[in-house]
């Protein structure tokens, strides 16, 4: 029921009114590998975001990115996931793919670790934290941190800005869509 109803948001284009907005963000790039910090404050419970970060099924209705998800074989100690997302760097886009280990460190913190070799990204590693706010249960702080060291081509000179731009837009999609799931239930 709730793919049905976000689906008919999205189809409709029926805009709800988003509460989401980043707190504050940064990129910068040094040799090579991009690092990223954001915070963000959602109109949703911290169990109801911590929960979307682990169902990799709705993934693909969230984010504007995710273009597929497949669960890996692998035997490891943890479960990876192979995430296929739709970059694009100005008006060149491409499909890249990026092998993850999922951690669960508390309920409310998550690493994607980066299987080293695999996809098209040399290093990535990603914490996600979700943080309670004082006297409202039904609002939550998201910690984004992520390094990522991509193997494919980001111009140098604007790349930190492009890639600031993208993870803004990909949060602020991602953290809206969320919000209208949860607000149609």
């Amino acid at each position: 029921m709730r793919r049905c109803a976000l689906l008919l948001v999205l189809m409709c284009g029926i805009q709800l009114a988003h509460a989401a907005r980043i707190i504050n963000g940064d990129v910068d790039r040094n040799d090579g590998i991009f690092n990223i910090e954001y915070l963000a404050e959602v109109d949703v419970s911290p169990e109801v975001l911590a929960s979307a970060i682990l169902n990799y099924e709705d993934y693909i209705q969230l984010s504007p990115l995710v273009e597929e998800i497949r669960f890996s074989q692998a035997a490891t100690d943890f479960p990876q996931i192979d995430i296929r997302l739709r970059i694009c760097i100005l008006y060149l886009c491409r499909s890249v793919n990026k092998l993850t280990d999922v951690i669960v460190r508390s309920p409310r913190e998550f690493e994607f670790r980066g299987i080293d070799g695999a996809g098209d990204f040399e290093q990535s590693r990603e914490i996600l934290r979700v943080v309670e706010i004082d006297g409202n249960p039904n609002r939550a702080i998201f910690e984004y941190s992520a390094k990522l060291n991509p193997n494919f081509f980001v111009p140098p000179f604007i790349g930190s800005w492009l890639v600031a731009r993208q993870v803004r837009r990909e949060l602020m999609v991602t953290l809206g869509r969320l919000e209208d799931l949860h607000s149609l239930q």
